[in-house]
C-alpha cells in the first residue's frame, strides 16, 4: 500500500484512474473521468502540452494516478487503517502500445483494446489485485490476457512486493 500512495514512489503514477472508493468513517467515492466542461479550451491545451512534454498521450477521459494520489493519501492516512478501498486503474494509451510491443503481440493494436486494467482492492479479506483485458471486439486468442498478467507480476517483483497468485 505504501508504494501505491507514497510521494516518493512513481510506480503507478502513469496509470489512469477509473474509480476510487475509500471507506473510513465515511465513504469517499471518486470518479476519475474528467469533466471536460469544467476546463477551458486553453486549460485542456495546457494539460495536453504538459502530457506531451512528459512523453505521454493526453487522456481527455481520465485523470492520471499521480494527480489523484495525494488526495487519496490524505483520506487514508491516520491512526486507523481504512475499512476498505478499491482503486480501478488503467494503462494509458502510450503504455498499451509499449506493452504490446514488449510482449511481442503483433496481431493486436491499441485500437483493438478497450483497456488493460489493474484493480486494487483492500478489505477484510486482505489486499487483492485483479487484472483484466477488455477488447473492443470478440477475440478467441487470450495471449494478451496472459502477457498482461505476466507483465504485472514482473512489475510487482521489481517493486519487491510479495504476493500469492490465485487461479
Amino acid at each position: 500500500m505504501t508504494i501505491l500512495l507514497s510521494e516518493s514512489s512513481d510506480a503507478f503514477d502513469d496509470f489512469l484512474v477509473g474509480k476510487v472508493t475509500i471507506v473510513t468513517g465515511v465513504t469517499y467515492m471518486i470518479d476519475g473521468h474528467l469533466n471536460r466542461e469544467f476546463y477551458t479550451k486553453e486549460e485542456i491545451g495546457l494539460l495536453r502540452e504538459t502530457a506531451e512534454k512528459e512523453g505521454q498521450i493526453f487522456s481527455e477521459d481520465m485523470i492520471r494516478w499521480t494527480e489523484l494520489k495525494p488526495r487519496c493519501y490524505s483520506v487514508i492516512k491516520g491512526k486507523k487503517a481504512p475499512l476498505s478501498f478499491r482503486f480501478e486503474l488503467y494503462l494509458p494509451p502510450e503504455g498499451i502500445n509499449r506493452f504490446l510491443t514488449k510482449a511481442g503481440i503483433t496481431d493486436l493494436t491499441a485500437n483493438d483494446l478497450a483497456g488493460l486494467s489493474l484493480n486494487i482492492k483492500y478489505g477484510s479479506e486482505g489486499l487483492n489485485l485483479t487484472t483484466a483485458v477488455s477488447y473492443k471486439t470478440f477475440i478467441m486468442d487470450r495471449t494478451a490476457d496472459k502477457k498482461w498478467d505476466e507483465h504485472l507480476i514482473s512489475m510487482l517483483d521489481r517493486l519487491s512486493i510479495s504476493f500469492t497468485e490465485a487461479l
